[in-house]
């Protein structure tokens, strides 16, 4: 009877009016996602709260914005984490990112038009670095281009046919695409076709740009994100000229026909910038040095500078090191020049006030040449 009755109490509810104390408490592992605590009425109750090893996954108690612009902080600076996020999510985006597949424009082949003296036409294709800096081409030369070639780092992370290559015309604020469907793989001299129409006259002292790239779509991380490369430009200019020309032919320019004859013929000096040597003398605007030549040094010979009106006056004309030879040129007179693509822009020009200006071997043979510098 006694034992039935201590069985009974024992199967009844017991309550504790006051703190209770467990003696002997043995270590051991908890049950996966077990713990336990009270409830609202004071039982004491196993809760499946997630977190530790357990099968859950416990939300932020308060939401956040990452505004942490430390370096290592760029991938999630910005997000956005709120009390629906877990904190599996939020470690796993500060931890584990997904990185997104890279993609790389290679190489574009262009090609130019030719001088009309050289019987026009288009000039054999030339492969640049998608990324290697200007393609510098003459105001008024045509040119087109021909293939692309693109590498994609895990193309297994980026859509089916998303890869197109893209222009953004003559300074233009926005892109648009030439070739769309193309190859989500790395691919060589892939046919796109591009022809813009002749640029004839040159915006900003800057040059004219028209910039090329190659984007794609990466799904790999279960929704879309655009990856790209926009490092190739081809940039329009205009040519700037130092150089010679008998005074027998043209002493003063009155026409604009004496103008080109002047620009197109002169005997040129080697021009140098801040940039290093002049290509094809195509420049955007900055400080040019112009290094004497054997035809600067004729007494036969004026020396002429010659450079678009776009540019505006000089701040100075020096002889250097640093003297200042603006004196010895006549006033500038302005005239249109028509350049060997038949495109015609304004320009300024300067001549030495006498004939021989300037020496290629000022003391002696073998001597260093000496070197006008325009500055802007």
């Amino acid at each position: 009877m006694i034992k039935w009755i201590g069985q009974h109490i024992f199967d009844l509810i017991a309550r504790f009016r006051n703190d209770v104390y467990l003696e002997s408490i043995e270590t051991d592992t908890i049950v996966s996602g077990g713990n336990l605590g009270l409830d609202a009425n004071g039982k004491i109750v196993k809760n499946t709260v997630s977190g530790g090893g357990g099968g859950g996954d416990e939300n932020l108690d308060e939401g956040f914005d990452v505004s942490n612009q430390d370096p290592g902080f760029a991938h999630v600076l910005g997000e956005q984490y709120t009390t629906s996020t877990s904190y599996t999510a939020v470690l796993k985006a500060l931890l584990s990112p997904y990185n997104a597949s890279t993609i790389s424009l290679t190489s574009f082949g262009y090609e130019l038009k030719n001088t009309a003296a050289a019987g026009g036409g288009w000039s054999g294709t030339t492969l640049n670095s998608g990324s290697s800096g200007y393609q510098d081409v003459e105001v008024g030369r045509g040119f087109r281009v021909i293939t692309a070639s693109w590498n994609i780092g895990t193309s297994s992370q980026v859509t089916a046919s998303s890869t197109v290559f893209r222009v953004k015309e003559d300074n233009s604020g926005s892109f648009t695409n030439i070739a769309t469907g193309l190859p989500n793989s790395t691919t060589s001299n892939q046919a796109v076709g591009y022809t813009p129409s002749t640029h004839t006259e040159v915006s900003l002292t800057s040059g004219d740009k028209w910039t090329f790239g190659i984007k794609a779509t990466d799904s790999g991380s279960g929704s879309n994100q655009d990856i790209e490369d926009t490092g190739a430009v081809i940039r329009v200019l205009n040519r700037v000229r130092v150089g010679a020309y008998a005074s027998s032919s043209i002493s003063d320019i009155t026409s604009n026909a004496e103008a080109t004859t002047v620009f197109n013929d002169m005997t040129a000096c080697t021009l140098n910038t801040t940039v290093g040597t002049v290509l094809n003398e195509l420049t955007p605007r900055t400080t040019v040095v112009a290094i004497a030549s054997a035809a600067t040094v004729n007494t036969d010979n004026y020396t002429w500078i010659a450079y678009p009106k776009l540019w505006g006056d000089p701040s100075a004309i020096s002889l250097l090191p640093g003297v200042d030879i603006a004196g010895a040129f006549e006033t500038r007179v302005e005239y249109d020049v028509e350049n060997l693509y038949g495109d015609t822009n304004t320009y300024y020009f300067y001549r030495s006030s006498i004939t021989g200006a300037y020496d290629n071997e000022p003391t002696g043979a073998g001597s260093p040449p000496q070197k006008i510098q325009i500055s802007f």
